[in-house]
């Protein structure tokens, strides 16, 4: 059955207010590649299935983090049409993590860095189905029916500790284990990734981003920002939520991509700004 839907995708990425590095980054179907340090990025685009969105969050200091969310990015747009094309593409997504995994270690080990890495985020838009894919605490959202969820769930040990029933979510965001990442793409181990299936429907918006986003905006927040760009009374709404995490004090680097399910009514164009 053919796909009659269009995609329309905005995206954004700011240091923050506290930080001088940008150590995120993201990638669009071909696009966002790029050295975006003591920078901002933001644009729009309009995209037909298949392809594939993602962001990236380095760590390891500023010079090696953004080194590693950005040599992780480059082996996705390597390997995104055969894997946006791919009839096996959970397999196909185990695969591109190996070999995002191996080129951060490479780099490591050039850098002759003692630690590193970043987590990653990412969405598979095909035909009718949708491949979601993360590791670390990078998150993806899906606004349906009025109904924000959380299609992700964190490789943190705050996250295992509430699995365990020994914190509550409160407890553990005031943790330090809240930030204390149990996988991430540069550890070296197999089988790293998490990948669902499900379908897509008109009128879905999907979220992307980092924790500087969810650090410093309540699903409350994001979900009224979403809302308001399905309304149409906010039309850039990647922008808008980057705008909402540093009002609330922007701690750390933050980048989002907004991708909006709707009927197909003309050509593709895309309109970066």
């Amino acid at each position: 059955m053919e796909n009659k839907n269009i995609f329309q995708i905005f995206y954004a990425s700011d240091r923050g207010k506290v930080r001088w590095e940008n150590e995120d980054n993201f990638y669009i179907d071909g696009a966002g590649i790029r050295n975006i340090s003591k920078s901002c990025a933001a644009g729009q685009l309009i995209r037909k299935p298949p392809f594939i969105c993602a962001v990236f969050d380095g760590m390891g200091g500023e010079e090696c983090g953004q080194k590693a969310s950005r040599e992780a990015a480059r082996y996705l747009m390597d390997y995104s049409r055969r894997l946006a094309d791919s009839r096996s593409v959970t397999e196909r997504l185990e695969e591109t993590a190996e070999g995002m995994d191996w080129e951060v270690r490479m780099m490591l080990a050039d850098e002759e860095a003692g630690s590193g890495g970043t987590t990653c985020a990412g969405l598979v838009f095909q035909e009718l189905r949708l491949a979601r894919f993360w590791i670390g605490d990078s998150r993806i959202y899906c606004l349906r029916e009025g109904t924000l969820s959380l299609l992700t769930k964190d490789h943190t040990a705050a996250q295992r500790e509430i699995d365990k029933g020994r914190m509550t979510e409160e407890e553990a965001r005031q943790s330090r284990m809240w930030h204390m990442l149990l996988r991430f793409l540069g550890m070296g181990r197999q089988k790293m990734i998490e990948t669902e299936i499900s379908e897509i429907q008109e009128g879905d918006i999907f979220l992307l981003c980092s924790d500087g986003l969810t650090d410093m905006c309540s699903s409350e927040e994001i979900k009224k920002i979403l809302e308001e760009s399905k309304d149409g009374k906010e039309r850039q709404p990647a922008k808008a939520l980057i705008q909402a995490a540093l009002d609330n004090g922007g701690r750390d680097n933050v980048t989002a991509i907004v991708i909006e399910v709707r009927e197909d009514g003309g050509d593709d164009k895309k309109e970066d700004q």
